[in-house]
């Protein structure tokens, strides 16, 4: 029987795993950003700083359109993060790159990985 070729998760490559993670990153910070600034105008800081305009913001797009982007964001991020979780399971268990479900390093484990070795 002929051996099965390993291929990882989706078929997807390293780089566009990367490429997958940084958009995803963009787009959930540019939807919490949004919502963020939403909020501080309906509550203000204290109750200081209500503001109309703030609470509206849409940046041009209708609120459909950013009910979209917050979907598709959220979805992206959900992989970005089960990116990072497999990541680290397959550092702790020294799997060889080539045999790798999502292969790379994705966005959470590189800066997981800055962060220990600047203490």
């Amino acid at each position: 029987m002929a051996k099965k070729e390993f291929r990882p998760l989706f078929g997807v490559k390293a780089d566009t795993w990367t490429k997958v993670d940084a958009v995803s990153t963009i787009m959930f910070t540019g939807v919490i950003s949004r919502r963020a600034i939403q909020m501080f105008g309906e509550h203000g800081l204290f109750g200081v700083g209500k503001n109309k305009t703030m609470q509206n913001a849409n940046f041009g797009l209708s609120k459909g359109a950013w009910d979209y982007l917050d979907t598709v964001s959220t979805v992206l991020w959900a992989f970005t993060l089960l990116h990072g979780a497999i990541d680290t399971y397959e550092e702790v268990h020294k799997i060889p790159d080539d045999k790798q479900l999502l292969p790379g390093r994705g966005l959470v484990y590189k800066g997981y990985n800055d962060i220990r070795n600047v203490f």
